[in-house]
């Protein structure tokens, strides 16, 4: 389980989920992200163990309050974007860098359609380079070995003529070709923003080709 500590004599606050290492934070920046938050008087340290016990104290006197406290829950659930958030009030990103960064994970989940496959005669194959490159290799020999096969998306090994193989391959260069003009476009409209929360709040997951790809 999860705790909350507030220790008002360094205002240090102190969030652990359970699972990750605990996170220290200034009570000046916690303020920025939940200002309704106080130590009730006349305590000055806060203790909250989910599931376990919940004590305000001072220097003569602590009080146990009944569980749960459902804000410290909240605090507790949220300690992950508390530590994002708390990265930024640290070190202010700039909006060069906010781009540069919302780009490259817009490029990592095009990943997805560029292997999303490719659908040919009611077969799903793999939308890799192995067969465009079997492709040229063969091309420049003028032929194919009669017992050329490429994988589909389960690697089941599946025999192709060359006109199979040609066929299969426009598909894969069609399904990255939208898939580059989609990507550009995401990374076009975020250069075009002008405030980090904008760009953070860009939604990328729209207009990708459809997969398999049948072209």
């Amino acid at each position: 389980m999860g705790f909350f500590m507030h220790n008002s004599v360094d205002d240090a606050i102190i969030i652990s989920d359970g699972v990750v290492t605990p996170m220290s934070f200034t009570l000046a920046f916690f303020l920025t992200q939940y200002p309704a938050y106080t130590l009730p008087s006349p305590y000055t340290a806060r203790w909250y163990e989910q599931g376990v016990e919940d004590i305000l104290t001072n220097s003569t006197n602590s009080y146990t309050n009944t569980l749960p406290w459902s804000d410290g829950n909240t605090y507790i659930t949220n300690v992950a974007t508390l530590q994002t958030n708390w990265l930024d009030y640290r070190y202010p990103p700039t909006l060069a860098k906010i781009k540069s960064a919302q780009k490259g994970v817009i490029t990592d989940y095009a990943d997805t359609y560029y292997n999303g496959g490719v659908s040919y005669g009611g077969t799903v194959f793999q939308s890799t380079a192995r067969p465009i490159s079997e492709l040229d290799q063969f091309g420049r020999q003028g032929e194919l070995d009669p017992t050329h096969y490429i994988l589909d998306e389960d690697n089941n090994q599946v025999s192709v003529t060359f006109q199979e193989l040609l066929s299969i391959c426009n598909l894969i260069l069609g399904l990255w070709f939208e898939t580059n003009k989609t990507l550009d476009t995401h990374k076009s409209a975020i250069d075009a923003l002008g405030t980090i929360s904008a760009v953070r709040a860009y939604v990328y997951t729209g207009g990708w080709p459809v997969t398999p790809f049948t072209g």
